[in-house]
Formats: C-alpha cells, structure tokens, sequence
C-alpha cells in the first residue's frame, strides 16, 4: 500500500461511517420533512439561542409531580446550542434543523473513530465505526437526523462511552471531552443523567487516582494537571452555567423541579424488567442490530424471549466479565478498561430501567433507548477484549477477512439506511398539511400584529403535531405568534395571552367546525392515497391468518367469539380494528407481540393516518 493511500484511508473510513447521515438527510429533504410537534417546538427553542429569550433549560420532560401546573424540563439548553448555527444559516428553513443533526452526529462518529483508533489502534476503529453505521441502520434513517432529544444524544452517547474507555485507559487529557458530551447526554434527557454522570465522575476519578500515583513516584505531574482539570472544569462550567442560573434565579428553579418529579413517579418496574431489556440489549440479536421499523415490545415474560437470545446474553456477559479479568491478569488495559467501561454502563443503564414508573401496555420505546447505545458498546468491548487477547500472531487470513467484513459493512449500511425506516415513522402528508397552512396564512396575516395559535382538534397527538409545526412555520416567515399560558411547551418562554387568537382546526369534518365569524386563512385536505385499497386489503389478509394469534390466543380462541371472528369469513377484520376490538387482543396478549407493528399493519395506519376525510383549517378567531 502506498503512503498516499495511508495516508488517506482513515479519512476515507470515516467519510463511509458520516454516509448514513448524509443519506438520511438527503431521503429527509426528499420527504419534505417539517418539523412537527416537539421537533417544532425544538426548532423553536434552537431559534431563541440568539435572543433575549435564550433557554436556560432543555425540553419539557413527560415527568410531572403530582399537583404541579406544568412538568420539568430536561437538564440543560446543550441541544439547541448545538443546532442553533445551522439553523440560523438556513433562515429558520426546515432542512437547517436537519442538517444541526448531522453535524452532531457526524462529529460523535469522528470523535469515536479517532479516539478509538489512538487507544486501540485501526482495527478497533475499524470495528466501532461498523458497529456505529449497524447501530445507524437499525434506528432508521428518519431517527439519525432527528433532533428529538431522546435520538439526538444517542451518538454523542457512543462517542462518551469511547472517551471514557480512553481516560480509564490513561489517556487523561481527554477528560474535557469526556465532560463535554456527559453534559450534552445528561442535558438532552433526564433519563440520560445516570449514565451521563456516573461515566463522567468514573473517569474524573481515574484521572486524579493516575495524578496521585505519579506525585507519589516523584514524576513530573503538575502541568498535566493542571490541563486535565483545568480544562474540564472549564467546559463544565460553560455548559451548566445557564441551569445553573436557571436554578437560582426562580423557586423552586428546574433542578429541584426535576428531583420532585421523579419522587412522585409510583410503582417501578423493577430489576426482573431491566434485566430482561438488558438481555435483548445483547443477546442474539441484540436491539442494535435489529431493524427499527419490526421492532417488538421489549417487556416480554422471560418465557417470550427464548432460549437463544437468553443463552447468548449471559455468554456476551460471561465473556466481558472473564475477559476483563483474564486482562487485568495479564496487564493489558486495552482490554480490561474496554471490559470496566462496558459493564459500567450496562450496570447504570438496567438500574436506570428498573426504576422506571411501570406503564399499563409497556415502557414507550425511547426511555429504553440507552439499552441500543450501551448493548452496541457492549459487543465492541467483546471484540476488543477478544482480539487483544488472541494468541499471537493471529493468522493473516483472519486479520484480512475481519477487516473485510468491517469494510463490508461501512459499504453496505449507507445503501440499506436510505431504505429503513424509523419506528415513530412520520407521514409525509402531515409535512405537506404544516407547509401550506403555515405558507398561505403567513401572506393574510398583519405582521405588526401579535397572535396566539389555539388547536381544535379530536385527533389525539395528531393535532398537537401540527400545531407546533404550524406555530413555526409562521414564526420563521416573521410573524410574532405564541401560546397561551396554559402551554406545557411553550408558554414559559412565548406566553401571547392577550394577542389576537389564531384557530387552528383538526379532525374529520363533522367535529371541524370554527367558532362563528372567524375568518378562514388556509385550509387543507388530504387527498386518499393511490394505494389505499391495497393497503385494506393486505391487512385483511394479514389478519385473517390465524398465525397472527400468540400461544394464549391459540387457546383462548374456542371461548372468545369476537377473537373467532376474525377467521370466520362472516367479519371484516377491519371493522375490528376500526372499533379498537384488535387493539383490544394485542394488549390482552392473544395477538404475536409484533402484530400491530407488522408490515401490512404499518402500511394501512400510515394509508389511513391523514387520508381518512381528515382537514386542516386556520382561522383568524373574532
């Protein structure tokens, strides 16, 4: 080889793991994606970094204490900050927000190929940037570039784990980056915090153990020191100055907010629940290396899971514990530190599940999403422990085929992200719905006037969705619009009680009537999609089948005569699904765990999602 292609091959590795990201943005353009709900109110959030109005905290969390008017917020402001540049580049124009999540992404996917490389060498880059592009995969090309902050911090979350592996391993001038992305990962999600901390002060205290020892042995020590702890105690201070300010300057302020809230979550779910997720985490297949969009409950009884996926779990476990041992036994901390930082991360994340507030069908998938990024690290550590205690020389015809495999994988994931497709899968109509609305009622309205948008809507989270987006489409054509006080979103930072009401209408026609004398400003109805009826009659199909039924509907099926009536010929399954009677067995479990997010099922709920009569309407109220 060359030293020109030496010199160039790192760059063109990590130009390979950046390609998912940039196929994903591309597809997203081509989608007309807008941001809607809380990636709107995010956008929204990212374009008052700038401002007087900058946030001091990070987004509304889901937790709420009881009695309180409106829930805690995340930690910190770290994710608009960091997609506040491409945002203001863009003008507020909706691929600017993608673009922020790119960046983000792509920089935690060099940070993780570089530091991987200067502790472990080019293999160990080579193998956790492969396991990075089939972690990329299996989230789906609309997740990498998503800036909810459950997904925006998955990455930076690899990077953080592989940073830490570096400073556990000695290489303590890193300890800056290591606090840098524990602050973004802790700040994007409460539930982040455990991790994003218990990591950060791991790794603080083996860069003071390592100083100790060298002042001990009489080795130069101080300027080391002095840059270890200077420059993270900077970047510490930089990124929690504004929760910080935050705190003191309201009562009870965000943090003692956050503390309240999860004192008041009610019954856990407990270890037998974690483990089991961690178990998936890791076993054959592990969730990284699952597609998305077949995602299953991951709550299932240890009966559910079977054999092989159980079995390999504790072999994965087994071979880091042994491994990490058999490491420090022969004193190659490559190894063993990969092994410490794995089964650290993977001991914080199941206490960190097992203290979740338990749900009546199971845990929504984004508050066990850590398990993907962990269970992902997991398996590299194997690999790291794996190789550097190989017996020597391994043969080359092994080294060859494992660096082709990497390479195989750096080549193929691109290709197979463009078409995977993210679980919370959003429909493009609602992209062309928020862009209209926002378009045709920004031309009519009085730009020197102050308004507040209202929703009208009997659609669920549908409504909520377009409304935010809705919201910013207006504010990023000029027009000064907020919420009303009794926002959970937005109204602490863009409270318009007392402004001109705008009214924004959506549902089904006969529950989308305005109030009296308010004035239409845009209007819009989706039209069926082309495909409709084959999306119909494929799940009939589908649920006429009676493979769709678990081992407990098999049995149940002679004493249930709704369930019966699904394969009697006499019913259309859809009548079923239409009255919630299939959802209705699903929870129940006499459905398979993936029979409503099977592909016919899929299909026909995104068919139907707008295409079902539903309109949109804006009204300027009287």
């Amino acid at each position: 080889m060359s030293a020109r292609i030496r010199r160039w091959l790192p760059f063109a590795v990590l130009g390979a793991a950046a390609a998912p990201f940039v196929v994903a943005f591309a597809r997203a353009l081509g989608d007309g994606w807008r941001p809607l709900g809380d990636r709107a109110v995010t956008g929204v959030l990212t374009h008052d970094v700038f401002s007087t109005r900058t946030p001091l905290v990070g987004m509304p969390s889901t937790i709420k204490a009881a009695g309180a008017t409106f829930p805690a917020h995340h930690p910190g402001p770290l994710l608009f900050w960091a997609l506040a540049i491409p945002e203001h580049l863009a003008l507020s124009a909706p691929w600017g927000l993608l673009l922020g999540a790119v960046v983000v992404n792509v920089a935690a996917v060099a940070v993780i190929g570089v530091v991987a490389r200067r502790v472990g060498g080019n293999g160990a880059a080579l193998g956790a940037l492969a396991i990075v592009v089939i972690l990329a995969w299996a989230l789906g090309r609309q997740a990498i570039v998503d800036v909810w902050n459950p997904y925006l911090a998955l990455f930076p979350m690899f990077a953080l784990l592989v940073c830490a592996w570096a400073v556990f391993n000695g290489d303590t001038r890193l300890l800056w980056l290591v606090a840098l992305l524990a602050s973004f990962v802790a700040q994007a999600h409460i539930l982040f915090v455990p991790l994003g901390v218990t990591v950060g002060v791991a790794a603080a205290v083996v860069a003071i153990v390592k100083f100790v020892l060298l002042a001990r042995s009489g080795e130069p020590w101080k300027r080391d020191t002095a840059w270890t702890f200077g420059s993270a105690a900077l970047v510490l201070l930089v990124a929690w100055s504004f929760p910080i300010f935050d705190q003191l300057a309201h009562s009870p302020g965000n943090l003692v907010d956050i503390k309240r809230s999860l004192s008041h979550q009610g019954r856990a779910v407990g270890f037998g629940y974690a483990l089991r997720v961690v178990v998936q985490s890791i076993g054959v297949l592990p969730l990284f290396a699952r597609q998305s969009s077949s995602f299953v409950l991951v709550g299932r009884s240890w009966g559910e899971l079977g054999a092989l996926r159980i079995v390999s779990a504790f072999v994965v476990l087994g071979l880091l514990v042994a491994g990490t041992v058999a490491a420090a036994r022969r004193r190659d901390r490559v190894a063993f530190t990969a092994g410490c930082t794995a089964l650290l991360s993977l001991v914080v994340v199941a206490i960190t599940i097992a203290r979740l507030p338990a749900q009546p069908i199971d845990i929504v998938r984004y508050r066990l999403i850590e398990a993907w990024v962990v269970g992902a690290f997991a398996w590299f550590a194997v690999g790291v422990i794996a190789w550097r205690l190989a017996p020597t020389p391994v043969p080359v015809a092994v080294r060859r085929a494992l660096v082709g495999i990497g390479v195989a994988v750096l080549v193929v994931m691109p290709i197979a992200t463009a078409f995977s497709n993210t679980f919370d899968y959003e429909d493009p109509q609602l992209y062309t719905a928020v862009s209209r609305l926002g378009a045709t009622a920004a031309s009519k309205l009085d730009d020197r006037d102050e308004y507040r948008i209202e929703l009208q809507s009997d659609t669920g989270v549908l409504g909520p969705d377009v409304m935010y987006g809705v919201l910013r489409e207006l504010m990023r054509r000029g027009q000064s619009i907020g919420v009303g006080s009794g926002d959970i979103y937005l109204a602490r930072s863009h409270n318009a009680d007392g402004s001109r009401p705008l009214l924004l209408v959506v549902g089904k026609p006969d529950g989308a009537s305005p109030p009296e004398g308010a004035i239409l400003l845009a209007s819009y109805t989706a039209p069926p999609p082309a495909d409709l009826a084959q999306a119909d009659e494929r799940l009939r199909r589908y649920l006429s089948n009676r493979s769709v039924l678990s081992a407990r509907g098999r049995s149940a099926l002679a004493s249930n005569p709704k369930l019966a009536s699904l394969f009697d010929g006499h019913t259309d399954p859809l009548s079923l699904v239409t009255s919630g009677d299939v959802a209705r067995f699903w929870a129940d479990g006499l459905l398979r765990d993936d029979a409503l997010v099977s592909g016919p099922f899929r299909a026909y709920t995104r068919a139907h999602l707008v295409a079902d009569n539903y309109v949109f309407a804006l009204y300027l109220a009287p």
